[in-house]
């Protein structure tokens, strides 16, 4: 009959059985109460029922905890997603990963935004708090069916990110039991970005959103009520483009300058004719 391990060997068989997952779980617990600065690795181990060294054998650091605890949360929130989600557009896939992993998060928002604080004020951990962004964003993009190889996928990662810790600061703040208002804030971020994304996939003409950027600004609909005023037939906003108008020359200017030479107000006669000065 084979006899059972012990020693050594029975410790390290209980070691590799050790999930980080659920340890970070612990951790976040402590961290709702302590803040993410009261978590200590040996409260942890004792919660968990192991030794401190069987613990430091798999766990150097509390952030390897978080690293954990990010990884599990990109794996539920990729089996959250349902084969007819995919068929959605872009921004309605990316709304739903988002709105799943804001869901995930949920039973821990005090440690996260204690964990968030101290990131902030120690570059250090900022700089392993953004790689583990740039990783789970990463995920939350394929998650969606959205490429992230090559330069555009690069643009994606970073701007997925931004929008992600936009909405992160609405949801730490919002008490409603639907998270309404992370919903609105979520879907008003992705609309900033869908247009600039068109921009780089070839889908839109970048002229196309500066127009319309104009129009919508309070410079734009100041225009438009201008227009409106002097009896204009368009209310919808300013005129952007439309037919040249002829504008009668200047008393004192040369009727034979058509433009094609020297002498317009962009043109040095130090530097010879049709040269732009430079200021």
């Amino acid at each position: 009959m084979a006899q059972a391990a012990s020693g050594p060997q029975a410790a390290g068989a209980a070691a590799r059985r050790i999930d980080l997952a659920e340890l970070a779980e612990h951790a976040l617990a402590i961290a709702d109460d302590r803040g993410w600065n009261g978590v200590a690795l040996r409260e942890v181990a004792k919660r968990a029922g192991l030794s401190l060294a069987a613990l430091y054998r798999h766990c150097p650091s509390k952030w390897a905890l978080i690293r954990a605890y990010a990884r599990r949360i990109d794996d539920q929130v990729a089996d959250s997603i349902e084969p007819e989600d995919l068929e959605e557009p872009a921004r309605d896939r990316l709304f739903e990963v988002l709105m799943n992993r804001f869901d995930a998060l949920g039973d821990h928002k005090p440690a996260i935004r204690s964990i968030l604080d101290c990131t902030l004020r120690d570059p250090g951990q900022a700089f392993g708090g953004y790689t583990q962004l740039r990783r789970s964003m990463t995920r939350m993009l394929e998650a969606a069916d959205i490429s992230t190889s090559g330069v555009r996928g690069e643009l994606r990662i970073n701007g997925l990110g931004g929008v992600y810790l936009l909405a992160l600061r609405t949801w730490l703040d919002d008490d409603s039991a639907d998270l309404s208002k992370t919903m609105a804030a979520l879907d008003g971020y992705l609309r900033r970005v869908e247009r600039p994304a068109e921009v780089l996939e070839g889908r839109e003409r970048a002229r196309d959103v500066v127009r319309d950027a104009v129009k919508d600004s309070p410079v734009g609909r100041g225009l438009s009520r201008m227009v409106t005023a002097g009896g204009g037939d368009d209310a919808s906003g300013p005129v952007i483009e439309g037919a040249a108008t002829e504008v009668p020359d200047p008393p004192g200017a040369d009727p034979r300058d058509d433009g094609a030479g020297g002498g317009g107000p962009l043109d040095d006669p130090r530097r010879g004719p049709g040269s732009a000065a430079v200021h």
